[in-house]
């Protein structure tokens, strides 16, 4: 008996889609409309023979809370179900920048499109540092921050950079610093 691909009934997607097909590029539309997203097109692969491949564009997303069957999403994007497979959405996001695979081209996060971005951000910031390392830059944000600053924007910055977890454990440290920095300011 065959073994079931694990991601056929997934919530999380990946696709591919070339931007001469008008069928891609309505699909990757509908995506952007519909669900969370992040898709980056790759201009500098290359081949096993060092050729670079035809252009293409990355997309991975989410499509609610209920796992849906992979032919279901291909026909209601329009799309062959061959440019589309479910996912580990954590994994695919960084294949979007070949963070996991340094043989590749690496590709700048800035070039990454959606709201998935963020969640990515937050994935290289985990996955990158230390405690200690995020403490550090947290608290150096502080100090080189102009002005005065307010703790629900620095909160906010925290859980936007990928820095909530360290902030969440020691909230009362940090906002003493702020304090402090913000009573010199005065």
């Amino acid at each position: 008996m065959k073994e079931e691909n694990k991601y056929n009934k997934n919530r999380n997607f990946t696709a591919l889609f070339y931007e001469e097909d008008e069928s891609h590029i309505k699909a990757l539309e509908d995506i952007k409309r519909k669900y969370d997203c992040a898709y980056i097109t790759h201009d500098k692969d290359v081949t096993e023979n060092g050729e670079i491949k035809k252009e293409h564009i990355h997309c991975v997303f989410r499509v609610g809370n209920n796992p849906r069957w992979r032919s279901a999403v291909a026909e209601e994007l329009g799309i062959k179900e061959n440019y589309i497979e479910g996912c580990d959405l954590n994994k695919q996001l960084k294949y979007l920048i070949h963070l996991d695979n340094p043989d590749k081209y690496q590709y700048k996060i800035e070039d990454v499109k959606g709201n998935l971005k963020q969640r990515l951000k937050e994935i290289i910031n985990r996955d990158s540092k230390t405690e200690g390392e995020k403490a550090r830059i947290i608290i150096e944000f502080i100090e080189n921050f102009e002005g005065y600053i307010n703790i629900a924007s620095f909160s906010m910055w925290c859980a936007e950079n990928g820095y909530w977890d360290v902030y969440r454990r020691a909230p009362s440290i940090f906002n003493k610093i702020i304090d402090f920095k913000n009573k010199r300011i005065k």
